[in-house]
């Protein structure tokens, strides 16, 4: 990523508070802009369509449609962002079908990573 460059970010989250919070977090930093935020998996189709951000994070747990199935959905769009999926549940079930949807594992908050995390998110562009 050239030094200027802004990432576009997109935040699915059905917690509002969660979402308020990455966004006030992620907003801090001149290199990221948050382009659009939702509170189920059944719009991120429509954000990701609209608003073209470069990383979409998205709640494993939701309860219209979860961020497995949304991140299966938005992986097959022509150009799709990078997908990190989020979630405090300590679950193998939801770490292991994370991959299926095609979005990046990452642990459990509290739990060491395994590797380096989202910053790979930001070297993607178009």
């Amino acid at each position: 990523m050239a030094d200027g460059d802004v990432t576009r970010v997109g935040l699915i989250d059905d917690d509002s508070l969660v979402r308020a919070g990455l966004a006030m977090i992620l907003g801090a930093d001149p290199q990221i802009e948050v382009v659009a935020q939702g509170d189920d998996g059944a719009e991120a189709v429509t954000l990701v369509q609209k608003h073209r951000p470069d990383v979409l994070l998205m709640d494993v747990r939701m309860p219209r449609l979860d961020g497995i199935a949304a991140t299966e959905a938005v992986s097959a769009l022509p150009n799709p962002p990078k997908i990190i999926m989020l979630t405090t549940f300590d679950m193998d079930e939801y770490v292991f079908q994370a991959p299926r949807g095609r979005g990046q594992r990452l642990p459990a908050q509290g739990h060491p990573s395994p590797g380096p995390g989202p910053r790979g998110a930001r070297g993607r562009r178009r």
